[in-house]
C-alpha cells in the first residue's frame, strides 16, 4: 500500500474546512458511522519513541474497553475498544481505546502511560481525517503533531494483527 501524499492529505484538510459546519447528530449516530476497520497513514513521521505505537490497520469497537469501564466512566459511549493491541508493549494504563471528544469528533489512545500517541479525528465520508500527536510522561518533552487519515476498510473476519504504522 502507498501512503497518501502530503498533498492529497492537504487537499483533503482543506475541503473539510470549505465544507463548513455540518449538523451535528447524536452520539450514538456518531458511534454506529465511526465503528469499523481502517488503514491509517501519517503525513509525516512521529519519529522516535513514537514509531511502535500506532497500527497500520486498525478496528473501531462498539464495546466497552475492559468491564470495568462503564463503571468507571460516568459518561456513556467512553472508552470503547480498539484493536489490535501491540504485543511488544506493556500496556500500563489498560488497552487501546476510543471515545468521542465533541460533538463532531472522536480521539483513538496507544498508550503505555509514558508514552504514547492519540488520534483527534472527524468523520468525513468514509474515512476518519485529523491529526497523531505523540506524548510523553516527560515534562517539557517535545509532542510532534502530523496529519493523520484513516481510510475505511472491510473488517476480517478474524481479529486484526499489529502491523506497525511506518
Amino acid at each position: 500500500m502507498v501512503a497518501p501524499s502530503s498533498h492529497s492529505l492537504r487537499a483533503i484538510g482543506v475541503s473539510l474546512l470549505l465544507a463548513g459546519c455540518q449538523h451535528a447528530l447524536p452520539p450514538a449516530q456518531r458511534l454506529a458511522l465511526a465503528r469499523g476497520c481502517y488503514r491509517l497513514s501519517f503525513e509525516h513521521s512521529l519519529g522516535s519513541p513514537f514509531v511502535g505505537f500506532t497500527p497500520s490497520r486498525f478496528r473501531l469497537d462498539t464495546v466497552a474497553r475492559w468491564p470495568a469501564d462503564t463503571l468507571s466512566q460516568p459518561r456513556p459511549l467512553k472508552r470503547l475498544r480498539v484493536e489490535p493491541m501491540n504485543p511488544k508493549l506493556t500496556y500500563g494504563i489498560g488497552p487501546p481505546w476510543w471515545e468521542q471528544s465533541d460533538t463532531d469528533s472522536i480521539q483513538v489512545v496507544w498508550s503505555s502511560g509514558l508514552g504514547g500517541v492519540v488520534l483527534h479525528l472527524r468523520q468525513h465520508h468514509d474515512s476518519l481525517i485529523g491529526t497523531a500527536t505523540g506524548g510523553t510522561d516527560l515534562v517539557g518533552a517535545p509532542e510532534p503533531t502530523t496529519r493523520a487519515l484513516a481510510v475505511r476498510m472491510q473488517c476480517p473476519d478474524s481479529s486484526l494483527q499489529w502491523v506497525d504504522l511506518p
